[in-house]
């Protein structure tokens, strides 16, 4: 969408706005809509995010539905009358944005669109916005009245000679504009007025109040009460309007949406300037004229008046033509807002053909209002509007960021467009905490702009009051602090600065807490992107000097205010970072880490500390900024290594790991560092570094299962804490190990303190992910987890997320896998961002979904397969597996299985191997291989797999009851009795599944079916189709009836056939499919599913499923099978 481009004559339009990286597996985005625009090469519409309208009213402005009904309104009646409209409103909330609509509806009326744009380089040429507006005009010109066409041509330079009087070019362009518009009606959009030379703004202040007037009458229309407006073009009248009321009757309904008119032009200090926008801000924008000079200037109801149904002030007439809007501040910097002339010539043209005037300007250079003008004052967009342009514009930002673009941009529509692109740009995207407790966001040009003539029109010592509220937050915001440093810095007092920025618009004091206020968050950070560097140093060390010693803050301001190196600076900051890492807030501690860095003398100390800054950025959520950090200690030392090399090899293996995916830095460089780590002398780098160590190469071994790093980790893990080395043994559990893993996990959880490290804590919850556990621990851990950083969290969350596929809470998971993707996809942690798609994948293949899974997989082989890491290379053949297993494809599923782990592979370390071991054994039974996978069992219960956790034995014990003999029960009553079988729903419902299909095979039909029914309802809770589907075909040959939950339950519209097959249509069958399982022929399923269609109301198989659960508690007739 376009939007004002703000200050000074900056560029409108130009590029679409770039978007968020789009995932390329659309099963875990669930937003297909913008994908597809970003593949088609097209900028998402603002329409877009706003689903229900009218197909003719698909593009319209976010948040301006009522502006745009005004502006509709006026073109429509253009033929029976003149209208005038005044757009007042900040830079950035859409003003140009409504013009450009304007033009195109005008256009596609047929009408003759005339057009201005003022730009402040040409704010000092005469008749500069003149000659935009008439250029078109230049035909029409060539054949008017010699003196008339004489005055224009010198006015736009066409003729030699003096350029005419204001007064007399105003007649002669009302005599050109009358004749134009009497062969084609004329609009004249008129756009940032404020910039128009004073010739010009004479000459268009006199054609906006002649041409625009209604014949006859200079005042609004009638209004029936209770009139609303709709959706269709235009503002139609409702029930007992006249046509010509359709405008007003529009506002009516607005009236009770918007409420009482707000102040217009130049306010007092007492008078807020426009509508105040506020960050969260959800008021409607006012739509108002300006106040009258009296209330009895304004009879209830008489031809000034808004009409009945529209309140006193929501829409008025003008004010009197006399009144005038006084001139904004004005610096030699800035060219001066044109004053409004006190009197206008009057035409000597007859009353001239109907014709609308739109112009567009800022609060503080509003004009007087003409007769029957109306005025839209344009706030901010509301939250709830701001978050779905923003979700159009750049979609898929993670919940921080887009909470933090909300927050700055304030509900201005070009700020949401804009910030995350300059946010991009330097480097902090998406990244709450790089903006540290004294920074600024970036802005760019276009954003930095957007206050300049305000800020520059301020004498020096207002606009030095507001850079120092600015850069030092609220600390610095109350009056008594700004006298203070008004006082320090010899400048001119606060009252009388305040009394400038007051009359400014720019910022107000809140009454009860004494308090600066910003009217925006962009203006606050406005006015630090237009202060000079020198400005904000002396700004900072003033600040500083006005804090007591100790306090953080002035170590903050200072660094800030110091230009090269700084010693005894840099080691304040270095301890306050050392402060803030004990707390937790790693990623604060990266920021003052890199500022001390920046302050050091000493190179190799300088590097030093810049490879601890990368070590806390990547651990606190700031991974593009750390591998930055990283370059530079590499750029420092040259070619020799930042010391100490332990240090530096464990944070390019993470960073490298989180990056990029790559296993092998940390293959590399981690097992020679932790053998340096042993050297002499080494013993306090030892305490510090040894269980971070271990802790990736963990991590590193369970994706990859390459040796090198569990032998590393067997070497040192004596050495470790016993959190770390509790999280190895679960790791590498073998039949010589303590028994009662989870215990000991449960244990140590237990004892965990509430100060505790953030080591300790991600050991504890990567050894309960080893063991499947996490869940049992779930309180603590949302309790604990929010006080850690990002990687640390998101090591919860992603255990977190595993435990409850195994507990059956598959939404979860996938709403979760969303989120926590998209999150990890901005800040740039991919192996993150590969985890929940891997966690996505493995929810769509319980459910059988071929294609979702697919999408997925398009994705993670080819990653996990350049990265060699065969540890997920193997968990997603074991999902294609059971997605095969679940559409009855067992040939299929052994070939994916069969070259998995291999039984000899069992006796060395094999993480996530028990997760196939019941795909293993169903493939094999169903394809003749019963040998092979009995040969697996067999090195399954060597390893000591089963005691690993319950879990993990009621995996292994499930194994042996499917390769069992189909006259021994014995298996399958262990595996039920394995304690919490319960917890696993669906691999108890699968195992159930298959011991009741051997059951009714043996003629046992009523324990059959109790089996059968378990199941049956634990996959159609999961959504898990195709398997619900092997149950009722299962419950079906055992003479029984699916339960109430499935297709036999029946539909009020369709007979019993009918509705079996809709049911299974909707699980995502094909015909053939359906017709193998009820034993009817494709056609047969298909002629049904005709007769189907039109009784649910659908026309498609896609929408089955939705009308399927829509349609079951309606009345219908009876159905006939």
């Amino acid at each position: 969408m376009d939007v004002d481009s703000g200050g000074g004559g900056a560029p409108r339009g130009g590029a679409g706005a770039p978007h968020g990286r789009v995932a390329e597996a659309g099963a875990l985005r669930g937003r297909s809509a913008g994908a597809g625009d970003v593949e088609a090469g097209r900028e998402p519409r603002a329409a877009d995010a706003l689903p229900g309208q009218e197909a003719e009213h698909a593009d319209v402005l976010p948040g301006r539905a009522d502006e745009e009904a005004v502006l509709r309104a006026a073109l429509d009646g253009i033929r029976a009358s003149g209208a005038a409209v005044l757009l007042r409103g900040d830079p950035g909330l859409g003003k140009t944005a409504l013009l450009d609509r304007a033009a195109r509806w005008a256009e596609r009326a047929g009408l003759r669109v005339l057009r201005m744009a003022g730009v402040v380089a040409e704010a000092t040429c005469p008749f500069a916005a003149l000659h935009q507006v008439l250029w078109p005009l230049l035909d029409d010109l060539r054949v008017a009245p010699e003196p008339e066409r004489e005055l224009l041509e010198r006015a736009l330079g066409l003729r030699d000679g003096t350029p005419p009087a204001p007064a007399d070019a105003a007649r002669a362009t009302l005599g050109l504009l009358t004749r134009a518009a009497a062969a084609r009606p004329l609009v004249l959009l008129l756009d940032d007025l404020q910039w128009a030379d004073p010739e010009s703004a004479f000459v268009l202040t006199a054609v906006r109040r002649q041409l625009a007037t209604e014949p006859g009458a200079s005042s609004a229309p009638g209004v029936s009460e209770g009139v609303g407006v709709s959706e269709g073009p235009g503002v139609p009248a409702g029930p007992g309007a006249s046509a010509g009321q359709g405008m007003s009757a529009g506002l009516g309904m607005l009236a009770g949406l918007i409420g009482p008119a707000a102040a217009t032009g130049p306010s007092t200090p007492s008078e807020p300037i426009g509508p105040a926008a506020s960050t969260g801000s959800t008021a409607r924008p006012a739509l108002a004229a300006p106040s009258e000079p009296t209330a009895s200037a304004v009879p209830a109801v008489s031809s000034t008046s808004a009409g009945p149904g529209i309140p006193a002030g929501l829409i008025s007439p003008a004010a009197p033509a006399g009144s005038t809007a006084s001139a904004a501040p004005t610096s030699p910097s800035t060219p001066p807002a044109p004053a409004e002339p006190t009197a206008y010539p009057a035409p000597t043209t007859p009353a001239p053909p109907p014709t609308v005037v739109i112009t567009a300007t800022r609060h503080q250079h509003a004009p007087a209002v003409g007769p029957a003008e109306r005025v839209i004052d344009l706030g901010p967009l509301s939250d709830a509007v701001a978050g779905r342009l923003l979700d159009v514009l750049h979609p898929g930002l993670d919940v921080p960021a887009r909470q933090r673009v909300l927050r700055l941009a304030g509900g201005n529509p070009l700020a949401l467009r804009e910030l995350p692109r300059e946010l991009r740009r330097a480097g902090d995207f998406a990244d709450p905490e790089s903006t540290g407790p004294l920074a600024v966001p970036p802005l760019g040009q276009r954003l930095g702009g957007l206050y300049e003539d305000r800020v520059r029109a301020l004498p020096d010592a207002a606009r030095q009051a507001l850079l120092l509220a600015a850069l030092g937050g609220a600390a610095a915001a109350d009056e008594d602090t700004l006298a203070e440093l008004a006082r320090r810095s010899g400048s001119a007092p606060w009252d009388v600065s305040a009394r400038d920025v007051l009359r400014s618009g720019l910022a107000h004091v809140e009454p009860e807490s004494r308090r600066l206020l910003f009217r925006h968050p962009l203006v606050r950070a406005g006015v630090v992107h237009l202060a000079t560097a020198a400005e904000r140093r002396a700004a900072h060390r003033l600040l500083a000097d006005a804090l007591p010693p100790h306090d953080t803050r002035r170590a903050l301001h200072l660094a800030a205010a110091t230009i090269g190196f700084d010693d005894p600076l840099a080691r304040r900051l270095h301890e306050e970072a050392d402060l803030l890492t004990e707390a937790a807030d790693e990623a604060g501690a990266a920021t003052l880490m890199a500022r001390a860095a920046g302050l050091t003398t000493d190179g190799p100390a300088r590097a030093s500390r810049l490879v601890q800054a990368a070590g806390l950025a990547a651990r606190g959520g700031r991974l593009r900024f750390a591998a930055h950090l990283l370059d530079q200690a590499e750029h420092t030392t040259g070619t020799a290594r930042p010391e100490p090399a332990a240090l530096y090899a464990l944070v390019v293996a993470y960073i490298r790991f989180q990056r990029e995916g790559t296993p092998e830095p940390a293959l590399r460089l981690l097992p020679e560092a932790l053998d340096l780590l042993r050297a002499p002398g080494r013993e306090e780098q030892r305490a510090t570094l040894l269980e971070p160590i271990l802790f990736v190469l963990l991590v590193v071994a369970a994706h990859a299962s390459d040796e090198r790093a569990w032998q590393a980790v067997d070497r040192h893990a004596p050495d470790a804490t016993a959190p770390t080395a509790l999280c190895r043994a679960a790791w590498t559990a073998t039949p010589d190990d303590p028994a009662d893993l989870p215990g000991r996990v449960r244990e140590a959880v237990t004892a965990l303190p509430e100060a505790h490290d953030p080591a300790t804590f991600r050991a504890l919850v990567w050894a309960a992910t080893a063991v499947d556990t996490v869940g049992d621990h779930a309180a603590l851990w949302h309790r604990a987890a929010p006080r850690h950083s990002y990687a640390t969290r998101t090591l919860a969350e992603l255990s977190g997320s595993q435990d409850r596929i195994l507990r059956g809470d598959w939404d979860a998971v996938l709403d979760g896998a969303r989120r926590g993707a998209g999150t990890a996809a901005a800040r740039g942690y991919a192996f993150h961002e590969m985890m929940f798609l891997m966690h996505t994948a493995q929810v769509l293949a319980g459910r059988g979904d071929r294609a979702g899974l697919q999408e997925c997989l398009r994705v993670l082989e080819p990653w996990a397969e350049e990265r060699r890491l065969r540890g997920v290379g193997d968990r997603l053949r074991g999902l294609k597996a059971l997605c095969a297993l679940a559409h009855r494809a067992p040939g299929e599923a052994w070939q994916h299985v069969r070259t998995s782990v291999s039984p000899a592979a069992l006796g060395r370390r094999t993480p996530w191997s028990h997760l196939s071991l019941l795909d293993i054994a169903q493939a094999a039974a169903d394809t003749g291989h019963l040998d092979e996978a009995r040969d697996h069992l067999r090195a399954v219960r060597a390893s000591g797999l089963a005691r690993v956790s319950p879990h993990h034995a009621f995996l292994v014990a499930a194994t042996e009851a499917l390769l069992a003999d189909d006259a021994d029960e014995g298996p399958y009553e262990a595996a039920y009795a394995v304690p919490g079988a319960r917890q696993w729903p669906f691999e108890l419902a699968r195992l159930r599944l298959a011991h009741g299909a051997r059951l009714r095979r043996r003629s046992r039909r009523t324990e059959a079916v109790a089996h059968l029914r378990a199941a049956h309802e634990v996959f159609t809770g999961l959504r898990a189709g195709p398997w619900a589907g092997q149950a009722a075909c299962e419950l079906g040959a055992a003479g029984a009836g699916v339960p109430e939950a499935g297709a036999a339950r029946g539909h009020p519209l369709l007979s019993v056939q009918e509705s079996r097959i809709a049911d299974l249509a909707a699980q995502g069958l094909s015909n053939r499919e359906i017709g193998e399982r009820l034993r009817l022929s494709p056609r047969t399923v298909g002629a049904h599913l005709y007769r189907v269609f039109p009784k649910l109301g659908i026309s498609t198989r896609a929408g089955i499923a939705r009308a399927l659960a829509e349609t079951r508690g309606r009345r219908g007739p009876d159905a006939e099978g």
